[in-house]
């Protein structure tokens, strides 16, 4: 699969220019440790995107590579589909920064929800709980974990819904179906 994401990055590396000129980028809607998202634009379609750009560095404080990072996140994204994952849309380069194209969800961070309301209805929870055991359940059928499963990477869909997608797979990773020994094999 890694030499599959190399052909990959390599062909949208050679479109960039291309590509990057295929979108207007827009305000900005968040911001994080590893760079910013904005609304974007495709310029032919009309259709709207989020573009998380990532500025290109050696390494990030914490010791994690980036470019790594972002290889992951297009590995697991682009061949996922799933009503709870954030859709991938697109994927180009330039000297200084990565474009990852996804879905754009308009109702913010659960992190942010909870916070500002102080709770959750049990209504509510119950539906977004669901979601993410579907959304959890769905990419350990692929052997894959997300390994930063938090409220903050959670998005709504839009504000009039509890429709939640799951974001940020830089450090997923692909298992073996194989329990592990000395895991609960007694």
């Amino acid at each position: 699969m890694g030499n599959a994401i190399n052909k990959l990055i390599e062909h949208y590396s050679n479109v960039e220019r291309k590509k990057k000129s295929e979108y207007k980028f827009g305000k900005v809607l968040g911001c994080g440790s590893f760079g910013v998202v904005r609304e974007c634009i495709n310029r032919q379609t009309k259709e709207i995107y989020a573009v998380k750009i990532i500025k290109k560095k050696k390494k990030h404080k914490k010791n994690l590579n980036f470019e790594k990072m972002v290889k992951n996140e297009i590995k697991y994204l682009s061949v996922m589909s799933h009503e709870n994952i954030i859709k991938f849309k697109d994927f180009f380069e330039d000297k200084y920064k990565f474009y990852i194209i996804l879905e754009k969800c308009e109702g913010g961070e659960l992190f942010y929800t909870v916070v500002k309301n102080k709770c959750l209805l049990e209504s509510d929870s119950i539906q977004i709980v669901r979601q993410i055991c579907c959304a959890l359940e769905y990419l350990h059928s692929r052997n894959i974990i997300h390994r930063d499963i938090k409220a903050e990477n959670f998005l709504f869909k839009n504000k009039n819904t509890k429709s939640i997608k799951l974001i940020d797979f830089g450090m997923a990773k692909k298992v073996s179906a194989k329990p592990s020994a000395g895991r609960g094999n007694k």
